[in-house]
């Protein structure tokens, strides 16, 4: 993996503030707009920034998933070994998200409908799983593939199932808690909104909206941001943001150690209904693909950066991007050393086939820091036009 020097740009702070008492134009969770409207600022919480929301419309596919299992967006090939003259043994390890509610014991079984790939080890065990959250499973799964047939991705099936946790003894069983996710204020200039981060972990030591789906009727809904000790780091109550499915939300400040969600509902019953999210490991500076054209014509290419915010660490960050099947980049891999406290671009091309107008991508990203064993990952979605 070659060490890439980049450009670093002056004055480049990352993430712009922008404040939330706006009318803004939101993309959802890159389906269809929703619409912010401006409440009155908030005072109380962890943060002093308004709270924008007085209706928050979801759109048509997240009404719809409460019940929703988690899906495969892309497989990465982690080794290769040959078996014979013409058969190959590959090991893959999947990303995953867009669970619409909270799983224990999941995983998914992979299942082949082509002869000449067979799977040698289906089953992917992924443990706790929280709604919305995105995932690269440390398990992997394994088939041996007959080199002289093409692979065919479409005929490997990946088959989901997992136990909802119970409710809260005593609970009132209407209650319900879908997807709880970070979403941040992004979009172009003009047209700015809240859009879910897409990533493994949120960035330390940013603002962000914490948003969750509540089905049946919530009354008060409380939030705690916990260590790994159970040791409450802030806490607040999450306001009704109003729609045709419960939506409450709140800025948080995300903590600079790991942490997890507990959020506590009231409802029809005097015990309310407790969730707690697994363990997030936050980020010190996000790693991204920032694409001046994510909205492309065929064949592209795509033009863009990656960008490391300006951050105080100087360990070298070592990022590889995962691209969807039919683009190509002139590399996929660098070593990146950033400069102390800039920002850092490293200038990328994808090629795009030329048939995909009305169809939506996700590029993913995934790097390390250092030495550090914890890998991370950031998502960025194209749309061909």
């Amino acid at each position: 993996m070659p060490t890439h020097a980049p450009s670093h740009p002056q004055g480049h702070g990352g993430f712009i503030a922008l404040c939330l008492s706006l009318a803004l134009t939101a993309c959802g969770d890159g389906e269809k707009g929703q619409s912010l409207t401006a409440a009155p600022a908030q005072t109380s919480g962890p943060t002093a920034k308004a709270l924008a929301a007085a209706e928050n419309k979801p759109s048509a596919s997240e009404m719809a998933s409460l019940n929703a299992g988690p899906r495969v967006i892309q497989w990465e090939l982690v080794s290769e070994k040959r078996f014979d003259r013409t058969r190959f043994d590959y090991v893959y390890r999947v990303l995953i998200g867009g669970a619409g509610t909270n799983f224990e014991t999941a995983g998914f079984k992979v299942t082949s409908t082509s002869p000449a790939t067979v799977v040698l080890d289906g089953d992917i065990n992924i443990g706790s799983l929280a709604a919305g959250q995105y995932l690269k499973v440390p398990d992997t799964f394994t088939i041996r593939q007959d080199r002289s047939a093409p692979l065919n991705k479409a005929a490997l099936q990946f088959t989901f199932a997992g136990t909802v946790p119970a409710p809260t003894l005593g609970s009132d069983p209407n209650l319900k808690i879908g997807a709880v996710r970070f979403y941040r204020v992004g979009g172009r200039p003009g047209h700015e909104g809240y859009l879910p981060i897409e990533t493994s972990n949120p960035p330390a030591g940013e603002e962000l909206l914490l948003r969750a789906n509540i089905g049946g009727n919530p009354g008060k809904v409380r939030y705690s941001l916990m260590d790994a000790a159970d040791a409450v780091l802030s806490d607040g109550v999450l306001q009704s943001l109003g729609s045709d499915i419960a939506i409450f939300g709140s800025p948080v400040l995300v903590p600079a150690k790991p942490f997890r969600i507990r959020l506590t509902v009231e409802g029809g019953s005097s015990v309310p209904l407790t969730w707690t999210s697994p363990i997030y490991a936050p980020t010190r500076a996000q790693v991204e693909l920032v694409l001046g054209n994510p909205s492309f014509k065929g064949a592209g290419p795509l033009i863009g950066n990656i960008l490391i915010p300006a951050s105080g660490n100087p360990d070298a960050y070592a990022v590889r991007i995962v691209l969807p099947d039919g683009f190509t980049a002139p590399t996929n891999s660098w070593t990146i050393v950033p400069r102390a406290n800039e920002a850092t671009l490293v200038p990328i091309s994808i090629a795009a086939p030329t048939d995909v107008a009305g169809q939506r991508f996700k590029i993913v990203v995934i790097w390390r820091v250092g030495q550090q064993p914890a890998e991370f990952v950031s998502i960025t979605q194209i749309v061909g036009s």
